[in-house]
C-alpha cells in the first residue's frame, strides 16, 4: 500500500513550481497551514527530509526532487485515466421560480402543482416571493416575481396572462351578524360596519370596481394587511369584507363565519397567472402557467379544492 496519497505529491510538486507556502496554497486553493502540514505529514511518513530553507523559500532536495518528479508522471496518468474513462456531465442548471401570491395566503393547492411540476421538470424549483398587499401588476412588473397569481383587470402592455379559473366575490360576516339573516347583500348593506380590507391599494376588477364606486358609497375602511388578519377581525367582530369564495373555503376559519352572495347577478372574479414578456425565462414560464391552467380544470382540482359553487365548478377559459 502506498506511504504518500495523492495529495501528498500534489503539494510536493507544486512546491517545486511556487517555492514558498503560501504560493502553493494559492494554487491548489487551500489554506497556508494546510499546506504546511501536508507537507510536514509527508516528511513523517517517509522518514526523510524533502526540502530545505532558506528564509521564506523552501528548495526541494534531491529526495524531494525525486518524488515531485514521480509525482508529476502520477498525477498526469491519473488525468489522463480520468479524461478517457469517466464520463463528463454537465451539472443541470436549477432555474428557481418565484411565485407570488400577495395578499391571498389560502394556495394550499399550489404546493402540490409545484411538486408535479418538478417531478416534470428535474431542474425546476418553485418560492413563494414575500410580497406584501401592494400593487400586483407592478409587483411583476418591476421583476420582484416570476410569477402572479392575480384576479381582476391586467392592464399592462409588459405583461402576458393565462386564464386559470373564475370565482365569485362573497361578504365575510361573523356567524352572530344581522345581516346572515339575508341571501344577497347590496352595497347599501356595508355601511353599518366598517370595511376589514387586505390592502388600501383599489385593485381593478375587485369590489371598488364592482360594488363601491357603482353605488356611490364607500364605507369606512379598516386596513388588516393580509387576508389571515381580515379573516380573524372580522370572525372577532370587527367589521365586514369581501373575499374570493375559494380562499375563505379553504381558510382554517371559514366555519367561523358566513358568506351571502353580493347583489343579485354576484361580483365575478377571473384568477391568472402573469408574468413579464420580455423575462429571461418566458418560455418556461409560459409553459407552467399554461401547465396550472390545465392543473385548475382538473376534476379533482375543483373537488378538494373547495370549488363549490355553480361559478367554480364551471371556469371560462378563453379558447
Amino acid at each position: 500500500m502506498p506511504i504518500l496519497e495523492l495529495r501528498h505529491y500534489q503539494a510536493i510538486l507544486a512546491l517545486r513550481d511556487h517555492r514558498t507556502t503560501i504560493a502553493v496554497a494559492v494554487h491548489l486553493g487551500l489554506t497556508q497551514s494546510a499546506i504546511s502540514h501536508r507537507l510536514a505529514e509527508a516528511e513523517r511518513r517517509i522518514g526523510r527530509k524533502l526540502f530545505n530553507r532558506s528564509g521564506r523559500m523552501l528548495h526541494l532536495n534531491t529526495i524531494g526532487e525525486l518524488f515531485a518528479s514521480s509525482g508529476e508522471k502520477i498525477l498526469r496518468e491519473v488525468q489522463h485515466v480520468e479524461n478517457s474513462l469517466v464520463e463528463k456531465r454537465s451539472p443541470p442548471t436549477t432555474k428557481v421560480l418565484r411565485v407570488a401570491t400577495f395578499a391571498y395566503s389560502s394556495y394550499r393547492w399550489l404546493p402540490e402543482f409545484f411538486r408535479a411540476e418538478r417531478d416534470k421538470h428535474s431542474n425546476l424549483e418553485f418560492e413563494f416571493a414575500a410580497t406584501g398587499p401592494g400593487i400586483p401588476i407592478k409587483t411583476i412588473e418591476n421583476g420582484e416575481a416570476d410569477v402572479g397569481i392575480i384576479a381582476g383587470k391586467i392592464n399592462s402592455d409588459s405583461l402576458c396572462k393565462i386564464e386559470l379559473f373564475s370565482d365569485e366575490l362573497v361578504c365575510v360576516m361573523p356567524n352572530d351578524h344581522p345581516l346572515c339573516q339575508k341571501a344577497v347583500l347590496t352595497a347599501e348593506d356595508f355601511m353599518n360596519d366598517p370595511f376589514v380590507t387586505y390592502s388600501t391599494h383599489t385593485e381593478e376588477g375587485f369590489e371598488e370596481d364592482l360594488l363601491w364606486r357603482k353605488a356611490g358609497i364607500r364605507p369606512k375602511v379598516i386596513n388588516a394587511g393580509h387576508t389571515d388578519a381580515v379573516i380573524e377581525m372580522v370572525k372577532a367582530g370587527f367589521g365586514l369584507t369581501i373575499l374570493s369564495k375559494w380562499a375563505i373555503d379553504n381558510h382554517a376559519s371559514g366555519s367561523d363565519v358566513q358568506t351571502r352572495s353580493v347583489t343579485q347577478s354576484g361580483l365575478s372574479l377571473t384568477w391568472y397567472a402573469v408574468f413579464r414578456k420580455n423575462h429571461i425565462d418566458y418560455s418556461v414560464l409560459e409553459e407552467c402557467a399554461t401547465s396550472l391552467s390545465e392543473w385548475c380544470k382538473k376534476p379533482f382540482f375543483l373537488k378538494n379544492r373547495g370549488f363549490n359553487s355553480p361559478v367554480q365548478l364551471y371556469p371560462r377559459y378563453d379558447a
